[in-house]
């Protein structure tokens, strides 16, 4: 596979379910390809009953294996914006909320 980070970013769509695990579903709620080209990045959203709603995941591509890395679980969708955008390398322009304490 010539640019597999670029091919499975082109086969994630928002709304789509990114896990499915024991504790539930994670629902895409928005995707990025790192400006670098060597990482994706969701921000999931388990749904309205979860107590930490939202996350953020790395997807990194290493000695031939998708390696999908938990960076953080959030209470805020300010919160998960907040590390989304840094995690792009991008400035915050936002407030702080709960998840900056927690």
């Amino acid at each position: 596979m010539e640019a597999p980070i670029k091919t499975y970013f082109e086969a994630l769509y928002i709304g789509d379910i990114a896990v499915d695990g024991p504790y539930g579903e994670t629902m895409i709620d928005d995707v990025t390809l790192h400006p670098d080209g060597n990482s994706i990045l969701i921000l999931g959203d388990f749904g309205e009953g979860a107590i930490k709603r939202w996350s953020l995941m790395k997807i990194t591509f290493e000695d031939g294996y998708f390696v999908h890395e938990s960076k953080g679980t959030f209470f805020e969708r300010d919160g998960a914006d907040k590390q989304f955008t840094l995690a792009q390398g991008l400035p915050w322009e936002g407030g702080e909320s709960i998840d900056d304490y927690c």
